[in-house]
């Protein structure tokens, strides 16, 4: 982990210009010294930062986050379990959603208020996706390997039958994505449907070089905004593994907020409860890039109006 003051990268103001002073300090490789204004570093992927415009309202959202949606489930041994929802489980949880009147944001509202800009409305939720599957868009079918059956699956259309918004993060290596699939992503409606980047191979990041993780996050935002014209503004770790390196990477790149799955953002291995809200960033540090989500998985869609209310965030000694 970067220690203090490093935790909060704004302050890495400085342009390196090739001579650094003799007091430096190394953090976790990293030359920093400290000049007028903030810090200078030998790192390029620290030159140029401009500060991050926090808030200081103090929000808590829940944030949901989707993989497969499809028309079969499988039993809680299969390997698929955790990641398939039924189509009618989905349009239970949508129309559950419209029915209750619960706000689902943009990402544009997200990103305020994730970031302490601006207060969230009543009933606020987040709805994401991960990977990327034909589902999605309507353009699944059987899949023989598997036995998974996306045909007639349509989570745009079930979406907008109910006025919800929601995030699409993409895997783009793989050949994952078709190119029909690209023009049908870059046709989308972009506020209601947004894209953002889930690596381009979804790889483990801790298990990665520092290029290597560069490259996954900056490829894949970079493949995205060519193929279909939207600006990616949020990234997904996979499986929510993550490290700093990462967290800087976005950060340069131009990331606005980062999301893992269930981990507390001062705590890299402990997990918490699927009930933990998400807490608003309002100190300026990487915690931006460390926001948890909840996976709505087979066990846990007929709950959610308890998924989507209780707080059990665990509190500061």
């Amino acid at each position: 982990m970067l220690s203090s003051p490093f935790v909060d990268e704004q302050v890495v103001l400085g342009n390196y210009d090739g001579e650094m002073p003799n007091d430096y300090i190394e953090v976790n490789g990293i030359r920093y010294a400290q000049v007028d204004g903030g810090f200078i570093s030998d790192d390029d992927l620290m030159k140029n930062l401009q500060p991050i415009q926090h808030g200081d309202i103090y929000n808590k959202i829940p944030v949901l986050a989707y993989h497969r949606i499809a028309q079969n489930e499988f039993e809680r041994d299969n390997s698929f379990w955790s990641y398939t929802l039924s189509v009618g489980k989905f349009k239970d949880d949508m129309a559950w959603l419209a029915d209750n009147d619960y706000h689902t944001l943009t990402e544009s509202e997200a990103i305020d208020i994730l970031l302490g800009r601006t207060t969230a409305p009543d009933k606020s939720v987040l709805v994401t996706f991960d990977d990327f599957y034909g589902g999605w868009i309507g353009t699944g079918g059987l899949e023989d390997t598997t036995g998974i059956d996306q045909t007639g699956v349509n989570c745009v259309d079930i979406m907008t039958k109910y006025g919800i918004n929601a995030i699409f993060f993409l895997i783009t290596g793989n050949n994952q994505i078709s190119d029909e699939e690209w023009t049908i992503l870059g046709n989308l409606d972009h506020n209601q449907f947004a894209l953002g980047a889930h690596t381009v191979t979804h790889p483990a990041i801790s298990q990665l070089t520092n290029d290597e993780i560069y490259d996954q996050i900056s490829d894949s935002k970079a493949t995205i905004e060519s193929r279909t014209g939207a600006t990616v503004r949020t990234f997904a770790y996979p499986g929510g593994d993550r490290n700093d390196i990462a967290r800087l990477a976005l950060r340069k790149t131009g990331y606005e907020l980062a999301f893992n799955f269930g981990f507390l953002h001062n705590d890299t291995r402990r997990t918490v409860p699927d009930t933990e809200l998400t807490e608003s960033i309002t100190d300026g540090s990487l915690s931006s890039y460390n926001l948890n989500r909840k996976e709505v998985r087979p066990d846990n869609a007929w709950t959610l109006p308890d998924v989507l209310t209780n707080d059990h965030t665990p509190k500061e000694s």
